[in-house]
């Protein structure tokens, strides 16, 4: 708000001083901008890379949790050799076992059963976590990566507006789609001017970076 109220006050300074002679008003699209230069198509192409390469990271986490869950609906497949041996005894008709032991050993099966499937439970509960906080961390990583390329051309794109607004006489010129600029006359878009200045600049850092190094 104190923002929009400085632009305001510069506009009236400006219409009381300025009484016959029109306002030269510039509009700028900087979001044009970084998708039409070549610094703004190399960081995107960067960054989908990056995602491309990790999805195929996640989709085989996603496979490994969903055969864990799948386990733990099958309890036959929680079972250790341990637990197959005990299981087998118990199945077993011929087995010497008094039904005293027969039972205390069926108890101890039960809980050797229960343990392995809550410990399993507790794996696959972990590995969840683990492969949410990636997912989400990379996603941060991707965002904070998009936001710094894209502050960079627009703080560039500002240098180059602000010499344009010296040269050609502009006395304003705002962020198209800013909440600062709500309406004016006849307002002069100069985005594809900035667009034209910033382009040897994309070509010159490619050089600069394959250029060979002094011996």
């Amino acid at each position: 708000m104190k923002k929009v109220n400085g632009i305001l006050a510069s506009l009236l300074f400006l219409f009381s001083h300025v009484t016959y002679a029109r306002i030269k008003v510039g509009v700028l699209d900087v979001q044009r901008i970084i998708l039409s230069v070549e610094e703004g198509k190399q960081a995107r192409q960067k960054l989908e890379k990056k995602v491309t390469e990790k999805e195929v990271e996640f989709k085989k986490q996603h496979e490994v949790l969903k055969k864990m869950e799948e386990e733990l609906q099958n309890p036959d497949t929680l079972f250790t050799d341990e637990l197959k041996k005990m299981g087998k005894e118990l199945s077993n008709p011929a087995s010497l076992l008094s039904e005293e032991a027969r039972m205390k050993k069926n108890k101890e099966f039960e809980q050797k059963k229960y343990e392995a499937r809550v410990k399993k439970a507790k794996e696959f509960d972990q590995k969840r976590y683990e492969s949410m906080r990636a997912e989400d961390q990379f996603k941060q990583q991707i965002k904070s990566e998009e936001m710094q390329a894209t502050q960079k051309i627009a703080i560039t794109a500002s240098k180059i507006s602000n010499e344009i607004l010296k040269k050609e006489d502009f006395d304003l010129i705002f962020e198209a789609g800013s909440s600062g600029l709500i309406s004016a006359r006849d307002p002069i878009d100069i985005t594809e001017k900035v667009i034209q200045v910033y382009k040897p600049q994309d070509l010159e850092a490619p050089r600069a970076a394959s250029a060979p190094g002094k011996k």
